[in-house]
């Protein structure tokens, strides 16, 4: 074995075992290491001769198992069954060639145990693990620390790959203070160290987060922080983004919609405002961002018109988190509805009991998403009125999906209305539905029927619902759920097999969790006991004194 300081494995030592040069070297003198049948070797010298030690090996293997002593004989040499060679200490063992080594395979192919590997991390590789791991560098404290900071101190072999690793330096979290605070000498040093990383990450792609709230109360120059400023320079190299900011909002700074944002692709807007400083104008630094795929925006009011600047052919997520007053509700429907034709994902949460039912109604009436795969709506506070049925029915009938998940949390729908949802959701895989208090049931008997492979025509003639579901989670608050028909409905579904799968007309359910708003008994969900045993996730939990017990 070599170490960093000294070259043992040369040529001249790769030549003495080979057995056909073994004269040119020994002379006169014994076999070198005649009896040697496993070989072990450490190579730390980049200059090492592949060709040589191929010839080395290749002469010391005796192929015919019968003529193995005549041979050994003959060559004067024990026949060679293991080699081991590993490649250590210099990064130019990352330039090694596969192809070299492929008369070795022949070898292998013949009986001789083969390991060649490079045993040290290429610095390219060990470069990708710093930066996994540094996503994001938390900037928000002088006192925190950064882990590329922290990484490139440790010792000289890795403070190399990480100062040479722009992606190490590339992803910040970053505080925004007030210009009060920006006096102190800690805030003063993090913006020098901002600039540092800037400097670091090269031309990378740079993933931001942003937190803090504005630089002075005067709306004018709320968002005129020096730091954000220099941001604002790089802001073509912005892939990631995201501002978490408590009392300012991006209509405040006039220099927003004159960014060039080429390659941004996340982008992720939070405000706690209160409702009277609630962004109302359309977000137009949106219009720069041509590949803009994740928009999250929460408590920031989103027009739903053609003259909003949605990047509409880039789009594949929309979350829209919304947690205001009254303000929403005067808001026009897009006429006609904004076309996102590749939205896969739609997500819209609302919490405001006085006007949950219109936010939703009026985000659901103003879109048409064909390629829709994943829909989650989720109020907060429900309306005891059903007035979201004929939005969400709309939503779907015009965007002719083929939706695969579908999650309605707190929704105000009736049974029957749910049921006609999920005929119009032929190829629903996962379902969850949660019920908006006790005193609203939707999970009923009706609809645990309507779910039955087999007895769906005891009361109805409805066809047989979502015959592609894998995973049912149903959340239930109302007292009276019936566990005999939820547990019939759930093996009618156990299908493990293709026959039983064609015979029965639905695909196998694999996963089920049952969440109960109230003490369960054991007893009741035994019969569950065989399907987990054979392969079903199940989960059903009750609350008791304000815990959740589970029973699987």
């Amino acid at each position: 074995m070599e170490d960093g300081n000294s070259c043992i494995i040369t040529q001249r030592f790769l030549e003495s075992l080979d057995s056909s040069k073994c004269s040119m070297i020994r002379t006169s003198a014994s076999p070198l290491l005649i009896p040697l049948r496993t070989l072990v070797l450490d190579v730390y010298n980049a200059e090492f001769d592949p060709s040589v030690f191929i010839d080395a090996i290749s002469s010391r293997w005796i192929p015919m198992p019968s003529w193995e002593s005549k041979q050994e004989s003959s060559l004067g040499v024990a026949c060679l069954r293991s080699v081991e060679l590993y490649f250590s200490g210099s990064e130019d063992w990352k330039a090694v060639d596969k192809s070299v080594y492929e008369p070795l395979l022949r070898l292998e192919r013949k009986g001789m145990r083969i390991v060649v590997k490079v045993k040290q991390l290429p610095n390219e590789l060990l470069g990708k693990i710093f930066g996994f791991a540094s996503n994001p560098n938390d900037l928000t404290s002088r006192l925190c620390g950064s882990w590329a900071s922290v990484v490139s101190s440790v010792c000289a072999r890795w403070r190399q790959p990480a100062l040479n690793s722009p992606e190490v330096w590339s992803s910040m979290r970053i505080y925004l203070c007030n210009k009060d605070d920006y006096e102190a000498e800690p805030d003063a040093i993090l913006t020098e160290t901002v600039l540092l990383f800037l400097q670091r990450s090269k031309s990378y792609p740079l993933s931001l987060t942003f937190i803090g709230s504005s630089w002075t109360s005067d709306r004018d120059s709320a968002a005129e922080h020096p730091l954000l400023a220099k941001l604002f320079e790089y802001s073509s190299r912005w892939k990631h983004v995201s501002f978490d900011l408590y009392d300012f909002t991006p209509d405040m700074c006039s220099t927003w919609d004159k960014l060039s944002l080429p390659i941004l692709e996340t982008l992720t807007l939070e405000s706690e405002n209160d409702k009277d400083r609630v962004l109302q104008s359309p977000l137009k630094l949106l219009k720069n961002a041509p590949l803009l795929r994740v928009l999250h925006a929460s408590n920031i009011r989103l027009s739903w018109d053609n003259s909003f600047p949605l990047p509409q052919t880039a789009l594949q997520e929309l979350k829209y988190d919304l947690n205001i007053g009254k303000w929403f509700v005067t808001a026009q429907v897009a006429s006609p509805p904004l076309l996102l034709p590749n939205l896969s994902q739609l997500s819209v949460k609302v919490s405001n009991s006085d006007c949950e039912d219109k936010l939703l109604s009026s985000v659901l009436c103003s879109l048409t998403s064909p390629c829709i795969e994943e829909l989650s709506l989720e109020q907060v506070f429900g309306e005891q009125e059903h007035r979201l049925f004929h939005a969400i029915s709309s939503f779907l009938t015009r965007s002719s999906c083929s939706l695969r998940t579908m999650c309605l949390a707190g929704v105000v729908l009736s049974d029957k209305d749910v049921t006609t949802l999920l005929k119009q959701c032929l190829t629903l895989q996962d379902l969850c539905i949660e019920e908006p208090y006790p005193s609203h049931a939707i999970i009923t008997r009706h609809f645990l029927e309507s779910l039955h492979s087999s007895k769906r025509n005891i009361q109805t003639t409805f066809p047989l619902l979502v015959q592609s579901l894998h995973t049912l989670s149903l959340k239930v608050k109302a007292a009276d759920f019936d566990s005999s028909v939820f547990i019939d409905a759930i093996s009618s579904r156990w299908a493990p097999e293709r026959e039983q799968q064609i015979s029965l007309g639905v695909a196998c359910l694999r996963s089920i969790e049952l969440h109960l708003s109230k003490k369960v008994d054991k007893a009741l969900y035994q019969p569950l006991l065989p399907f987990e045993k054979a392969g079903m996730r199940i989960v059903v939990k009750g609350q008791a004194g304000g815990k959740w017990e589970y029973i699987f």
